[in-house]
């Protein structure tokens, strides 16, 4: 079947938004380059499949999938936000697609997917990430923001900022920085929480919480 693609680049054009280019489509590798401005966000959205990201070595976004794209369209949407890549599997299939993605320093990076794991290695970065099954690992600056149903959450926070991981099957791990400023809101209802000795109370909100699993702070 013939994969389609849609790319919205007019309308960039007219409101100044990210502008992404495709570089390079196949029956099974797809991959896309483009600027997108400090504070804007490249999204990714996947249905069955893994998301990676890792910090960009130039100031290009890169967008890496790969899997049988033939029963897929991949859609492509420049906005005043940043930018969006989504999978739609033809027929309402699964279709296993893997996303890799290279996010320069200051651009937000989003993930999702229904079935996979999500992790976002981005120091220099604000992170979103949900899944309904599968774990997620982060490591980011800034706002942060993630959630899964059937998988744990492993975060390395490296600055005071507004954090929220929220897990059903699962547990939560958290480092932040010994000096931080922070305003903990923990909840596990069936399982423990451990917090370090010294943790300021004040400033930012560092909210957890999981239905079946434990919560771990650590301060370094």
């Amino acid at each position: 079947m013939k994969r389609s693609l849609w790319l919205s680049l007019a309308a960039c054009l007219l409101t100044g938004s990210a502008q992404a280019r495709l570089i390079h489509e196949s029956p099974s590798e797809f991959r896309l380059e483009g600027h997108i401005n400090a504070g804007q966000a490249i999204e990714v959205r996947g249905v069955v499949g893994n998301v990676i990201a890792a910090v960009s070595a130039t100031d290009s976004v890169q967008v890496f999938a790969t899997g049988d794209l033939r029963d897929v369209t991949i859609q492509v949407k420049d906005h005043d936000g940043g930018t969006t890549v989504s999978v739609a599997p033809h027929g309402g299939g699964e279709v296993p697609v893997n996303f890799k993605v290279l996010v320069p320093a200051g651009v937000k990076f989003v993930g999702r997917t229904n079935q996979g794991r999500i992790q976002a290695r981005l120091p220099r970065s604000s992170v979103e990430a949900h899944t309904v099954d599968g774990d997620i690992e982060i490591h980011a600056t800034g706002s942060t923001r993630a959630s899964t149903v059937n998988g744990s959450i492993t975060a390395i926070i490296t600055g005071a900022s507004y954090t929220d991981l929220h897990t059903i099957n699962g547990s939560v791990t958290v480092t932040v920085p010994r000096t931080a400023f922070l305003q903990l809101d923990a909840h596990a209802v069936h399982g423990t929480v451990t917090l370090p000795a010294k943790l300021a109370r004040n400033g930012p909100r560092l909210k957890l919480g999981t239905t079946h699993g434990d919560i771990r702070v650590f301060a370094r």
